[in-house]
C-alpha cells in the first residue's frame, strides 16, 4: 500500500507543478506582449522627436538646406494648419511647426530639404 502511496503523491505533486509552471507563462507571455507595446511606443516618441527636431532646424537655416535623418521604424507624416502629424501603427502625435511640410511616407534613412521654405523628402 505504500508504493501506491508513493506515486499519487508523486503524481500530485506533478500536477501542482504543471499548473504553476502554465500560470507563470501565461503571465510572462503578457509581460513580454506589454514590453513590446512599450518599446514600439519608446521607438516611435525617438523617431518623432528626431523628425521634428531636424523639420524646425531645417526651417531655421531656410531654403536650400537639407538634412539626413535616420529612422527606425517606417513613420507617416501630415500636416495641417501649422501641424505636423507623425504616425506609425496607431501611434500618432501632433507637433506645432515652423514651416509647412510635404505630407511623407518615410523610412530608413532619409534626406529632409528646405524647398522655398516647405520641407520636402530629398
Amino acid at each position: 500500500m505504500m508504493r501506491g502511496q508513493i506515486s499519487l503523491e508523486y503524481l500530485l505533486l506533478g500536477l501542482v507543478t504543471l499548473s504553476l509552471l502554465g500560470i507563470s507563462l501565461a503571465t510572462l507571455q503578457t509581460i513580454r506582449q506589454n514590453a513590446d507595446a512599450a518599446y514600439a511606443q519608446q521607438l516611435f516618441q525617438q523617431d518623432s522627436d528626431r523628425l521634428a527636431d531636424t523639420i524646425d532646424r531645417l526651417c531655421l537655416l531656410g531654403p536650400g538646406n537639407s538634412w539626413e535623418v535616420s529612422l527606425q521604424e517606417p513613420l507617416t507624416i501630415r500636416y495641417a494648419s501649422d501641424h505636423a502629424y507623425f504616425e506609425r501603427d496607431g501611434y500618432r502625435e501632433e507637433r506645432a511647426v515652423l514651416c509647412p511640410i510635404e505630407d511623407m511616407e518615410l523610412s530608413g534613412t532619409v534626406t529632409l530639404e528646405n524647398k522655398d521654405n516647405t520641407i520636402v523628402q530629398k
